[in-house]
């Protein structure tokens, strides 16, 4: 709210600056994705400002992907699609799993589901 969120979890209430916001754990923003999905779009609708402007996609999927967190990976595409931001880069990014064998089969199909009813190839 303004330059800063409040998330809170578990009764406990954390404030984080937009400035040091890399640094939150994103696990709760994943596993409470329809709470925060729409605190999210509601923030974007009336501060008018793009998602990305306050919440790093791309360097959060990137990491999910280096480091191989296939569990994340799986609730963070979630939340690509709850929240609408499928892209172009966000495509190729997704496009590194294709044959990684390290995600699961049905984090694969997912992807490939999502790129191709988006309209983009896979």
């Amino acid at each position: 709210l303004g330059e800063s969120w409040k998330i809170i979890h578990k009764d406990i209430i954390k404030e984080i600056v937009l400035n040091s916001f890399y640094g939150v754990p994103f696990y709760i923003t994943f596993e409470n994705i329809e709470t925060v999905t729409k605190q999210l779009k509601m923030i974007i609708q009336t501060e008018n400002i793009l998602l990305s402007d306050i919440f790093p996609i791309e360097l959060i999927l990137e990491e999910l992907i280096v480091y191989q967190q296939n569990y994340w990976l799986n609730l963070y595409i979630d939340f690509i699609i709850e929240m609408a931001v499928l892209n172009q880069q966000i495509v190729n990014t997704l496009l590194k799993t294709k044959n990684n064998k390290v995600f699961t089969q049905s984090v694969r199909h997912k992807i490939r589901k999502v790129i191709l009813t988006n309209g983009y190839e896979y």
